[in-house]
């Protein structure tokens, strides 16, 4: 999170969390409204 404030993307996405570390709906309360856990089968264009 501390790059993500850094570098200031209009959006980010977690990676590499184990779904037995927090809850995704956990998860987006805990983080800034630009960021959000990914999921599996996630497609990104860049």
């Amino acid at each position: 999170l501390e790059v993500i404030e850094k570098v200031q993307p209009k959006k980010s996405f977690l990676v590499h969390m184990s779904h037995y570390l927090v809850k995704h709906t956990d998860i987006v309360k805990m983080v800034p409204e630009n960021v959000f856990p990914a999921w599996d089968g996630i497609q990104l264009t860049v």
